[in-house]
């Protein structure tokens, strides 16, 4: 748990300080732009692991012949396809979501052994090439968006070199040497957490098409600093799957546990939101300074994300592939319905309080959906 948190929030304050960068030498509009393609691959990233980075989670008895060959080959294959268009935002994008379905995968088996040694060395070293890399744009003033997300995509071919050349060994088919153990209930997983990235990201994605990227630009420079919450509780999550798996949770006790947690996040929100208004709204400059009205919604939805991604665990883990999926998609649903109503009226300022009124009327669905052990036990 303290590995996954640990590693999660170095990549939250290296997102936070990369932010700061670019917000100000791009200004919103451009920040925008770099942060829907962001927004792209982690969309993308989902269908390259396969749920391969869940049923990890779930099933940590077949880590031992997981790969990450199908990321590469799918990812190889879409980055051909966007070169031969010349799309190399697009390009970019795919490589920045093969490096992080790799690294999920590698948290994933690792989560699920108790062996992150790897992983953190490689979301380390990740993270810290961002952060010098984003940190030399900044002092060369360089301002095409296209250089900003290149330093995202520039360590997949070190990446893809170190996840395949330690892949296990197959003597099976060619289709077990090439695709693992991906299999019909991966790509179950594989939907659940398309669902629990959507809901986490989508108004992101609906906020360009229905306000502007400048709306997106004074969103993301504030849902960055915010979800440094989110990251953390993440890591927390994932390493609850396996002790979930052997506990005896009732509705009762696990909404107890949630309304703990969630109080635990509120109280770590109160000095995020006042880090966020006193500290990084100055340092953004006056172009941000209408983004101020996101900071208090922005935060309170970090805490209730927080929060349902607790439960969601208790989902993976005591409920069917299908149960779990279930919920995740329908709090992908719920929070695009609550954007998408909001966000023409309000702008940037609807998206944070769609985001803020879905996550929060998710957390008593969790608990009181929450499936039996006896319908997990048949279902599964």
């Amino acid at each position: 748990m303290a590995a996954s948190s640990g590693t999660s929030l170095a990549a939250a304050i290296v997102a936070f300080i990369v932010n700061i960068l670019m917000a100000r030498h791009l200004g919103p509009g451009p920040r925008g732009e770099v942060a829907w393609a962001l927004q792209g691959a982690y969309v993308i990233a989902p269908f390259l692991s396969l749920g391969v980075d869940r049923q990890a989670l779930r099933e940590p008895r077949r880590t031992s012949a997981i790969s990450h060959r199908h990321v590469w080959i799918l990812g190889a294959l879409a980055i051909a396809v966007a070169l031969a268009f010349s799309s190399l935002p697009v390009a970019a994008c795919v490589a920045v979501a093969a490096v992080g379905a790799s690294l999920s995968i590698e948290r994933g088996t690792g989560m699920a052994t108790g062996s992150l040694g790897r992983f953190i060395v490689l979301q380390l070293g990740v993270q810290a090439w961002i952060l010098v890399a984003s940190t030399i744009l900044y002092v060369t003033d360089v301002d095409d968006p296209l250089w900003w997300l290149a330093v995202y995509a520039a360590p997949a071919p070190l990446v893809l070199v170190l996840s395949v050349a330690r892949g296990p060994r197959s003597d099976g088919s060619l289709r077990q040497r090439l695709w693992g153990t991906v299999d019909r209930k991966s790509a179950t997983y594989m939907v659940g957490g398309i669902g629990i990235l959507l809901a986490a990201r989508v108004e992101r994605l609906i906020l360009p098409v229905l306000a502007s990227t400048h709306a997106l630009g004074l969103y993301v420079a504030i849902a960055t600093a915010s979800e440094m919450l989110v990251w953390a509780a993440g890591g927390l999550g994932e390493s609850r799957v396996v002790g979930f798996l052997t506990s005896e949770h009732t509705r009762s006790s696990l909404a107890r546990a949630a309304g703990r947690d969630f109080a635990y996040f509120l109280v770590v929100a109160v000095p995020l939101a006042a880090g966020i208004h006193f500290f990084l709204l100055p340092v953004l400059g006056p172009e941000f300074a209408e983004a101020q009205e996101l900071i208090i919604p922005l935060c309170l939805a970090s805490a209730s994300w927080a929060t349902y991604l607790q439960l969601s665990a208790a989902w993976l883990a005591r409920g069917s592939v299908q149960q779990s999926m279930r919920l995740d998609v329908g709090a992908a649903i719920l929070t695009a319905v609550c954007v998408i109503v909001l966000v023409p009226f309000l702008g940037a300022l609807g998206a944070a309080l769609g985001c803020l009124a879905a996550y929060t009327l998710m957390i008593p669905v969790a608990v009181v959906l929450l499936p039996h052990v006896e319908a997990q036990e048949s279902a599964a």
